[in-house]
């Protein structure tokens, strides 16, 4: 039952569950699950069906690539000639798989843009044994190449100015009004360090994905500035 996707949302997706590291030798001796390439400071995954290995260990989490919740609110402020408003929109309870590219050991070049950003200081050793990501060499995404995709963006903002005066009668103008406006102007995902969550996964002929080496095609954003003339 545990390997159906009945019952889960729509978008779920199976992995088996990161459970901590193999802190010592001890650990690989009597939880190896038949795995030969351990070495201390591997992930260690859940055996969830308890048969001693990794066979049908990936199980239909409640992870989705469709968010459980959409919100949004906004405002605006008149006053005198001037107005503005803004638009915020956001989604919770949304996930994406990058499997081994959340993992700042995916290149061993320390110049890569993926490590600058990741950082690879907060890796296992004997002195740091909770570290967020394994020993280097040990990696193995399991459910933490799921990464959280929920985020918070400033969808639109503008702030006009109406004109009056007799400049504009002798133009044959009631007011003409200026504004700046802009959209997709700030995203806040603190959960995922891929850039925007709303970009779209690059693709090859051949159906390859180059999301993980930052190859996407962003959301542009867009600054403008309209004129409204009244007559």
């Amino acid at each position: 039952y545990y390997l159906k996707f009945e019952g889960k949302p729509i978008g779920a997706t199976y992995s088996s569950k990161n459970i901590g590291y193999y802190q010592d030798i001890d650990d690989i001796i009597n939880y190896s699950l038949t795995q030969n390439n351990l070495i201390i400071g591997s992930d260690m995954v859940l055996d969830f069906n308890g048969d001693a290995t990794t066979s049908k260990d990936a199980v239909a989490m409640a992870y989705t690539n469709r968010p459980t919740t959409s919100y949004s609110f906004s405002a605006g402020l008149d006053y005198g000639d001037f107005d503005f408003n803004f638009l915020f929109q956001g989604v919770t309870g949304v996930s994406k798989s990058f499997g081994n590219y959340t993992n700042p050991m995916w290149t061993y070049d320390p110049g890569d843009f993926y490590i600058l950003l990741k950082g690879d200081h907060d890796v296992w050793s004997p002195d740091n044994r909770n570290a967020q990501f394994a020993a280097w060499g040990a990696y193995n995404a399991t459910s933490k190449g799921i990464v959280d995709a929920s985020y918070l963006k400033l969808k639109s903002m503008e702030l006009g100015y109406t004109v009056h005066g007799p400049v504009l009668k002798t133009l044959g103008l009631n007011s003409a009004r200026l504004a700046l406006q802009g959209s997709n102007l700030l995203t806040f995902a603190p959960g995922y360090l891929l850039g925007d969550p709303e970009n779209e996964g690059s693709y090859d002929a051949y159906g390859n994905d180059f999301s993980g080496s930052f190859q996407f095609y962003p959301l542009p954003r867009r600054i403008s500035l309209a004129v409204k003339l009244n007559f």
